[in-house]
């Protein structure tokens, strides 16, 4: 299984927004990951198999992308309903995404 960062610059900010993101994903998960930092501005476009967001509806040019969406609870989102089926992660940090990876991959039967 291969974890990539997807992530959205802010339209009309891209000019320290970016930098940003990239100082971001090093401070909190090491140089290693900014390899694996991918910017677009439509992640449905993007082939995989779970998307963790902290958007609610996540809209694009693919009315049904590859991946499933998991709901990543923050300040604009969190007294906001959803489905009880909606997966939800509350901690980028502890560790606990990569217990979703571990389940989707029993789940689904994948090495």
């Amino acid at each position: 299984v291969e974890v990539f960062i997807c992530t959205s610059p802010l339209i009309g900010n891209y000019r320290y927004c970016v930098r940003e993101k990239y100082e971001w994903v090093e401070n909190h998960f090491g140089s290693d990951w900014s390899s694996k930092i991918i910017m677009t501005t439509d992640k449905t476009v993007i082939n995989g198999h779970l998307l963790i967001d902290d958007r609610p509806h996540i809209r694009g040019a693919m009315k049904h992308p590859s991946w499933k969406h998991i709901l990543f609870s923050a300040c604009h989102n969190n007294k906001m309903t959803f489905p009880e089926s909606k997966r939800q992660l509350e901690n980028w940090l502890n560790g606990e995404w990569r217990g979703l990876i571990s389940e989707f991959k029993k789940k689904h039967q994948i090495e």
